[in-house]
């Protein structure tokens, strides 16, 4: 059992049915460059871009999806997305994103309504560090 999944069935063993405590993934890494670092071995500064680009483009959206999904109390919805975004952040080195959403994943596949709702408040902060680190990281790496 992964430490996202523990720390999630800890939570539901408490019986709350509550807001869920992000503490896990705020102790995680914003942003790890490794995978940026990898796409810069083999791909031009333009086209490490022009991805990087795309993928706030994507979250940017993920974002809005999560919280149209939310408003319409559609659960299935909510994983879905998260299960997107936790990949996708993934291949950004977003690691606290993608520790989230994976958690929003993990709470909607297991039917908890507002735990998962909890989580959108700290996946919206989360995307907002992480875009802003990727975007430094691509700056400083310009040469």
């Amino acid at each position: 059992m992964d430490h996202a999944t523990q720390n999630i069935d800890d939570y539901l063993a408490d019986g709350s049915d509550g807001a869920l405590a992000a503490s896990d993934g705020a102790n995680s890494v914003i942003f790890d460059p490794a995978p940026l670092s990898e796409l810069q071995s083999v791909l031009s500064a333009e086209q490490v871009g022009a991805l990087a680009e795309s993928y706030c483009q994507t979250v940017e959206t993920a974002l809005a999806n999560l919280d149209q999904a939310a408003a319409a109390n559609d659960l299935a919805a909510l994983g879905e997305y998260g299960h997107d975004l936790k990949s996708n952040a993934g291949s950004f080195g977003a690691s606290r994103l993608q520790h989230l959403a994976g958690q929003l994943e993990y709470c909607a596949r297991e039917g908890q309504h507002n735990a998962a709702l909890a989580l959108l408040p700290a996946i919206h902060a989360a995307a907002g560090a992480a875009d802003g680190e990727i975007r430094a990281h691509l700056a400083g790496t310009k040469g």
